[in-house]
């Protein structure tokens, strides 16, 4: 069963020998040819990548999937990690205004599962997909996440505080 953790990801993880900071993403690309990255988890690992290695998120991730639309179309990516930075981006939708899509959530939970098993001594660090910007509650994401990775391990997945959701008994 994946790992529940709450708190600053991509602060306590970044850069550390052995794990890899997943984040959310979209397919979008600006005029710019940058990725186009939301304020949640995503911000955070732009401004840490700037500030340890002095190379932007947006750009590094806007150069791949700006070659890979090219072929794509609007077929999604789903995942894609970068070994060397440590890093990647999980699919949940294909603009940066629209809401999550539970299919690109499980097509990128389904391409997750492959990575995980191929890596078993690797911990894997993903922001809870699909909430808070991406317009979805937990009870339509979690059964996803839930099912597809009920026998692995060495995935955590993360929260803000402020991002739980309280619920009333």
């Amino acid at each position: 069963m994946w790992n529940d953790k709450r708190g600053d990801m991509v602060g306590t993880v970044y850069g550390r020998k052995g794990h890899v900071v997943l984040v959310t993403a979209c397919q979008e690309i600006d005029h710019k040819n940058r990725l186009m990255i939301g304020h949640s988890a995503g911000w955070e690992l732009r401004k840490a990548m700037l500030a340890k290695t002095n190379v932007d998120l947006a750009v590094y991730a806007g150069k791949w999937v700006k070659g890979l639309t090219r072929n794509l179309g609007k077929r999604p990516y789903g995942i894609k990690v970068f070994k060397k930075a440590r890093m990647g981006l999980f699919q949940t939708r294909y603009y940066y205004y629209e809401d999550s899509h539970e299919t690109l959530i499980r097509l990128s939970a389904t391409k997750l599962l492959t990575i995980l098993k191929r890596y078993p001594n690797m911990k894997f660090h993903l922001n809870y997909p699909g909430i808070v910007f991406g317009g979805m509650s937990h009870n339509r994401v979690e059964p996803i996440l839930n099912e597809l990775f009920k026998d692995v391990k060495n995935l955590y997945i993360w929260q803000y505080y402020e991002d739980v959701e309280e619920f009333d008994d």
